[in-house]
């Protein structure tokens, strides 16, 4: 019954509150990191995208 809570208030959610993370494991990729999209209200995955070390300085504080 949750999952079906969770399912309807992700198709009515308009994804405005966009969050950026990235999965903490024990080994990195060498090349760069992936990082996943998230809405924070409903936790919705709206997007994966693979960047490598130089974007994520330009584009995220935690990497500088």
């Amino acid at each position: 019954m949750n999952q079906i809570k969770v399912k309807i208030k992700q198709l009515f959610c308009k994804h405005k509150n966009i969050e950026y993370k990235r999965r903490i494991t024990e080994y990195h990729h060498l090349q760069g990191d992936r990082i996943y999209k998230f809405c924070a209200d409903c936790g919705k995955l709206l997007d994966s995208e693979f960047c490598t070390w130089e974007e994520l300085k330009l584009r995220f504080e935690e990497y500088r």
